[in-house]
């Protein structure tokens, strides 16, 4: 086919988007976005309540007993947050993966391009090519979901950790997060 009649083709993230707002995966990234927000504030406040916990390490005071009865609760909020970041990007990554299952499905069917695929010797026949190319949605879905998601981490903690900083006049802690 002439360069000049060949279709264009889908950019990644046309791939990505689905045709319904509902299955582009953005209202799962915002969630993430919230979430570390969420999770970097309850990081700040466990590094404070661990330095209480570290300056009267001997205990009996009441201070460093509300401290030591706060920091597993921040624990494990700071771990919730961390574990419903994973199953919103396991999320995304299943949406992803649905929105270019079906965009190629549709460019390889439209116009009977399928009968391109197959081989013409026997040479080049690819045992399981279907699965193949099913992996590599898959896996293709899930590094972009990984990317899209430590970029908002990184995008969130960076503000949030440098506005600390800035408020406390504490410039070095800006540069070394909890």
């Amino acid at each position: 086919m002439p360069a000049s009649r060949r279709a264009r083709q889908p950019s990644t993230l046309e791939l990505l988007l689905g045709r319904k707002s509902s299955d582009s995966g953005v209202t799962e990234l915002v969630g993430v976005a919230v979430l570390w927000l969420g999770g970097s504030v309850v990081l700040l406040r466990k590094s404070s309540v661990f330095a209480v916990l570290f300056t009267w390490q001997r205990g009996g005071s009441s201070r460093w007993q509300r401290a030591a009865l706060r920091y597993p609760v921040l624990v494990l909020l700071h771990c919730s947050s961390i574990f419903l970041t994973g199953c919103l990007q396991q999320r995304v990554t299943t949406k992803w993966t649905q929105n270019i299952a079906r965009k190629l499905h549709r460019l390889l069917f439209q116009k009977q391009n399928f009968h391109r695929l197959h081989p013409e010797t026997k040479d080049s026949i690819i045992s399981e090519a279907d699965l193949h190319v099913c992996r590599d949605i898959y896996d293709m879905a899930r590094a972009t979901s990984e990317v899209a998601v430590a970029l908002i981490e990184a995008l969130v903690k960076t503000t949030v950790f440098a506005g600390s900083a800035i408020l406390h006049k504490k410039w070095l802690g800006g540069l070394f997060p909890p």
